[in-house]
């Protein structure tokens, strides 16, 4: 299938590219950020994918069963997330009408997180436990055990994961470390944003610019073109690039 796509730049340089799919009942987001277990600092190993949970419980603007996560499975969609070296990613797809609802989501748990203590205490014992589990698979023990043995470059030795030891301890400077990170990576000019649904490249550009909370709103600039997208995640959903996701939330 040929789709109509655009690629747009919004305000603060974050990019989005459009993908106009006219006979889908389904619609979908990807955002990704230009920051993964490379960029955490030393003394928190596994605090991106640490990161990665604790962005699930939003902000203040939507409260528990009414966050990203629960919504979008009350809508029979699905939702993911993964932690890469040098990269996060963030995706759902649910109904069409809904897309907007599902975006107004993600871009308020991606722009200011609340980060509760509470909140990173019960995520370090999530990341634990699947530590823990991944201690038990050979396949991974095995990754592992080659990096630690590169001698070139130290970023790639990094503790994707995470686990208790690594996180725990002083809970304040968790806390602050979370917000440090977020403040310098989550930030428009290191994120790509994809949205695909039947929706007119007209309708999902000024729903992207809606998007980023905090930033002005200002004229796109656009560059547009027709390709082939092949299927995806049941929506025909491929973001150029995109990273290998995790395993479904």
């Amino acid at each position: 299938m040929t789709l109509a796509t655009r690629t747009v730049t919004l305000p603060g340089g974050l990019q989005a590219t459009l993908v106009h799919q006219p006979q889908a009942d389904r619609a979908a987001a990807l955002a990704r950020v230009a920051a993964g277990s490379h960029h955490e600092p030393s003394r928190f190993p596994g605090l991106a994918h640490l990161l990665e949970h604790l962005l699930f419980y939003g902000g203040e603007r939507y409260q528990d069963d009414d966050r990203l996560m629960g919504w979008v499975q009350r809508q029979g969609g699905s939702v993911n997330a993964t932690t890469l070296a040098r990269h996060s990613a963030f995706f759902f797809e649910v109904a069409a009408d809904a897309l907007a609802d599902g975006v107004a989501r993600l871009q308020e748990m991606l722009q200011a997180p609340l980060l509760l203590r509470e909140d990173i205490q019960r995520e370090v014992a999530v990341i634990d436990a699947e530590y823990r589990l991944i201690q038990q698979h050979e396949p991974s023990r095995r990754e592992a055990a080659v990096r630690h043995a590169a001698s070139a470059p130290a970023a790639f030795r990094r503790f994707q994961v995470g686990s208790a030891d690594a996180l725990a301890g002083d809970l304040a400077a968790l806390q602050a470390a979370l917000g440090d990170f977020h403040r310098t990576h989550y930030v428009a000019r290191r994120m790509q944003l994809w949205l695909q649904g039947p929706q007119s490249l007209e309708a999902l550009g000024e729903l992207a610019a809606r998007s980023p909370p905090g930033l002005p709103q200002a004229r796109l600039r656009r560059r547009r073109r027709r390709c082939a997208w092949a299927s995806s995640l049941h929506c025909s959903w491929r973001s150029p690039a995109s990273p290998r996701c995790g395993a479904a939330r």
